[in-house]
């Protein structure tokens, strides 16, 4: 629910779960310390462990535990989310995605720890990381049927994880901006809203700063 409530109201969820691991207020936070918390929030969805924080933030195995279980302290529903998806694929076999992609788990299968760990995070990065890639795919297909329905001569370029890199004219950057934040936030109506952020500039290095 404090991660529910962050979101709806627009506070930065890195810094809140940096506050929450290391007892804080928002405004004690460290960039640092937000750091931390980003690496944590993001690494949550790729199977992080201690040893790969402890790697990545250059802190000792015991200090990258302890960040890792007040996270998960703080957010026990994460955790409980995380166990049921796993415990969900260990009896069915394999895992769906929001709109019923299924990957097949067969690590979960395997005595080896290793191999089984890895089907853990196969698991929980598979239903993130595969409904997130729905979400820009149908978002994608609804900004090019508006572009085509508007008549506009827009053109979408490229897709960059959960960036759109559309050719804009000039004349039509207003209306083309009201589309893509229309299309692209209303893809899911989930209790989380989509935010959508437009940045338009002649040129890829003027428009990713």
């Amino acid at each position: 629910q404090d991660m529910i409530n962050a979101f709806l109201n627009n506070i930065d969820i890195h810094k809140e779960a940096a506050a929450k691991i290391f007892n804080l207020s928002l405004d004690g936070v460290s960039h640092g310390q937000r750091q931390i918390g980003k690496r944590i929030n993001f690494g949550i969805l790729y199977g992080l462990t201690p040893y790969g924080l402890a790697k990545d933030l250059n802190i000792g195995l015991k200090e990258a535990k302890d960040y890792i279980i007040n996270y998960f302290n703080k957010y026990p529903a994460v955790l409980n989310w995380m166990k049921g998806i796993v415990a969900s694929a260990e009896d069915r076999g394999y895992v769906e995605t929001f709109w019923g992609r299924r990957r097949y788990i067969p690590e979960l299968k395997e005595s080896n720890k290793n191999l089984y760990n890895l089907g853990k995070r196969i698991a929980v990065n598979t239903v993130a990381q595969g409904t997130a890639a729905e979400i820009v795919k149908l978002g994608m297909i609804a900004v090019s049927n508006e572009l085509v329905r508007v008549n506009s001569s827009a053109k979408i370029l490229l897709q960059i994880h959960d960036e759109l890199l559309i050719s804009v004219p000039n004349n039509e950057i207003d209306i083309i901006k009201e589309i893509v934040v229309k299309k692209l936030s209303s893809v899911v109506n989930w209790r989380v809203p989509l935010e959508v952020k437009v940045l338009t500039g002649n040129d890829w290095a003027e428009v990713t700063k």
